[in-house]
């Protein structure tokens, strides 16, 4: 990517941190990590939920190398929730955490038997 890409992105990304400010913390609140991912990027947000709405809490965000934006999407979403969990680890380990994903046959997949998914045949 070059130069001006770089700048132009970390701008954007800037901004959105502007526009909706993290929460505090809250140690007794219940965490979700949301995220999501595209052929481009994997994007995550943590989240707590205090008084029946989610608050932001930290954000976390890669660009996709060539391979990885080749997978499919199932994959790529598993990748997004696996970098999510290893970027905010030391936030993880200390208390639960609901994952939240939009890829309906991901979901899907945790409820099937391991050898019946393809990646396992």
């Amino acid at each position: 990517m070059d130069t001006e890409l770089e700048h132009a992105f970390e701008a954007c990304k800037a901004s959105l941190f502007r526009a909706i400010l993290p929460a505090h913390p809250d140690p007794n609140a219940p965490l979700g990590l949301f995220t999501d991912a595209s052929n481009i990027a994997i994007g995550a947000s943590l989240q707590q939920h205090v008084v029946n709405s989610w608050q932001p809490i930290a954000f976390s965000s890669k660009m996709l190398s060539g391979k990885h934006s080749e997978w499919p999407a199932s994959y790529r979403e598993l990748l997004a929730i696996y970098e999510a969990v290893q970027h905010f680890r030391h936030i993880l380990e200390a208390q639960p955490c609901t994952i939240y994903a939009d890829h309906n046959p991901l979901t899907c997949a945790f409820q099937q038997r391991c050898d019946k998914l393809p990646l396992f045949n």
